[in-house]
């Protein structure tokens, strides 16, 4: 959820992400600081450090005035010797009042409790730690499509079996020519995309199961009614048919 939002916020132009997950803000700043240390990336931390590491920073600075002031005193000809004083800790509060909410939203997001830090990368990094996942929403997209084909594929047959077994209870010696259109339908589908070199893909199938249960209602009413009967209402089902799903051809 986290990165699928990143997303819509900075569009696609990152693979892979840093999710990086803890109890507060803190702690997940404190995880940023660490893992940059061995890696390169721009995160929340950069403008917003943690606590921690601004009080760290602070006490250099004061420990370089202390330990420098006669040196500055005498370069700067002052009177007295400079004193380090204290700045204001940014908070959260400040941060965003300085930045804007937009900016601190884009990095970091609530989730049943805990907080959430989405870092784009540009490079692969490797960490192991509790609480730390790189992800590639592209990659678990692609695999887990790519397993709804393999058991849509699956389906299909046992969609052709089940309709062969019933039409065999219920027409007897006609369930073949019953199911036949169909399956030859849904194999001349199959033929034309892959002699045009296309893959066959999830919605691919989907679609398919939409031709096996169109092709069966008409090949039943086919034979089923007079010619006089049939021309009408089979135009009339064909065409709203063709329309609602063909739609679907022009969606992106």
């Amino acid at each position: 959820k986290a990165e699928m939002n990143f997303v819509k916020l900075n569009g696609p132009s990152f693979s892979n992400f840093l999710i990086i997950k803890g109890r507060d803000l803190q702690s997940v700043l404190e995880t940023e600081e660490r893992i940059k240390q061995n890696y390169k990336f721009f995160s929340l931390s950069e403008i917003l450090p943690s606590l921690k590491m601004q009080k760290q920073r602070q006490g250099l600075i004061a420990d370089l005035f202390k330990n420098r002031a006669d040196m500055i005193k005498k370069i700067l000809e002052l009177d007295e010797k400079p004193m380090f004083e204290k700045t204001d800790l940014i908070t959260v509060s400040s941060f965003k009042k300085l930045f804007g909410e937009s900016l601190f939203n884009q990095f970091i997001f609530n989730d049943n409790g805990m907080v959430l830090s989405v870092i784009p990368l540009t490079e692969k990094i490797n960490v192991s730690e509790e609480n730390v996942f790189v992800v590639n929403p592209q990659a678990q997209i692609t695999e887990q499509l790519n397993h709804y084909t393999s058991e849509g594929y699956f389906y299909l047959g046992v969609s052709f079996i089940s309709l062969f077994i019933f039409l065999l209870l219920v027409y007897k010696r006609k369930a073949l020519m019953y199911i036949l259109p169909s399956f030859m339908g849904v194999s001349l589908t199959v033929a034309v995309l892959s002699i045009c070199g296309y893959a066959i893909t999830f919605f691919h199938l989907l679609s398919l199961f939409i031709v096996v249960g169109l092709s069966m209602d008409y090949t039943i009413f086919h034979f089923d009614k007079d010619n006089k009967d049939k021309l009408r209402p089979v135009l009339y089902s064909f065409l709203t048919s063709f329309i609602s799903f063909g739609i679907f051809s022009f969606v992106c």
